[in-house]
């Protein structure tokens, strides 16, 4: 008996690593798929990306969100949206340039990125910004979640901006 693993295969072992928050092997199966000759499809980079984000690594995920556009891939707003969750604590001047990408590329923020650039901001206590997004959020969407509220108002009472908050 000889199995060849195809995308399926490495799309739940990848999926393994992500819910046990193991970073390094889902980028490491990444890399043998390479080497294998798999292609990746928009699953197993959504699980690298979850797997990156869950292990606060945004570099790893930063490197997994530009492997899907070196593959030719449209990344979908979910994968944005992970890399966004994985730069948010961290890393806002990257959310801030993911935010910029996936705006460059077409792809339409949702509420979740929204409210994952205000957490950003307000985690850098960049209140101006943060009421900024908030605002675009409601124009845009029409819809703001009280996440994004609370992060804004958060922003705010950090820098002691609470006019601004209200």
């Amino acid at each position: 008996w000889s199995i060849t693993p195809d995308v399926i295969t490495y799309s739940t072992m990848i999926h393994l690593c992500e819910q046990q928050s193991q970073w390094r092997c889902a980028v490491e199966l990444m890399e043998v798929m390479g080497q294998e000759h798999v292609r990746p499809d928009m699953v197993v980079c959504g699980a690298a990306l979850g797997a990156c984000a869950r292990g606060q690594k945004w570099e790893c995920a930063l490197d997994v969100l530009g492997q899907t556009h070196r593959l030719g891939m449209q990344a979908s707003i979910v994968l944005y949206n992970i890399a966004l969750s994985a730069c948010e604590k961290n890393a806002w001047e990257q959310a801030v340039q993911i935010f910029g990408d996936l705006r460059s590329r077409g792809v339409l923020p949702s509420i979740v990125s929204y409210g994952a650039m205000v957490s950003a901001c307000s985690k850098a206590q960049l209140w101006e910004r943060a009421v900024g997004l908030l605002a675009n959020l409601d124009l845009e969407i029409g819809v703001a979640s009280a996440i994004a509220y609370n992060a804004a108002l958060f922003a705010c009472e950090g820098q002691q901006r609470w006019r601004a908050s209200v």
